[in-house]
């Protein structure tokens, strides 16, 4: 009987994830019939399998995106989904006004520009004279000065504003029911 001699182990070559999608790619470009199918089969099914991630939000489109669907769902459903979000929290801080920093940014471009503007748009700061502050002379400071000015008023409007918009109900039962109208009476009215 003849003798076998044992041949060498063969040795195998690992492909790496990126070298697989290069065999993949080549194939589904140089192949021809079932191979070239099945390449592009596999090269769509992964396409379709990649999950893209959107980048995470800042402060400022998280705030847009809210106001924009709390709009839609009206006052009675906002109140009832915030006080659901937070029904854990001390009532205290539930009926707390909204702080200024955390209320929309004012577009520098709407602010009056002259002085002029100014008074139109805030007709309580009319006085007899200059302002006091206001610059003498230089347009730009005097245009820096009332935008500054304006953006203080617009800061003092919204914090006003949203110390007004506290939600004064405590729980969702206190909110108006669809049979309520906006008084608060139930039933038909005259």
């Amino acid at each position: 009987m003849p003798q076998v001699s044992e041949a060498a182990p063969v040795k195998r070559r690992i492909l790496t994830a990126d070298q697989i999608e290069a065999e993949i790619n080549d194939l589904a470009l140089h192949g021809e019939g079932s191979d070239k199918r099945w390449a592009l089969n596999k090269l769509s099914n992964k396409a379709e399998a990649e999950v893209i991630l959107p980048p995470p939000l800042d402060e400022a489109d998280i705030k847009r995106r809210l106001s924009r669907m709390m709009r839609g769902a009206g006052l009675a459903l906002t109140k009832a989904a915030y006080i659901e979000a937070f029904q854990y929290a001390p009532i205290e801080r539930l009926q707390q006004a909204v702080k200024v920093e955390h209320l929309s940014v004012v577009d520098q471009e709407m602010l009056p520009k002259t002085l002029r503007a100014f008074y139109k748009r805030y007709p309580h700061r009319k006085k007899a004279g200059m302002p006091v502050g206001y610059p003498q002379g230089d347009v730009i400071k005097q245009m820096q000065w009332c935008q500054k000015e304006s953006l203080a008023e617009e800061r003092a409007l919204q914090q006003a504003k949203a110390a007004t918009i506290v939600a004064d109900i405590t729980h969702v039962s206190d909110l108006p029911t669809d049979g309520d109208d906006a008084t608060g009476q139930t039933g038909p009215t005259a």
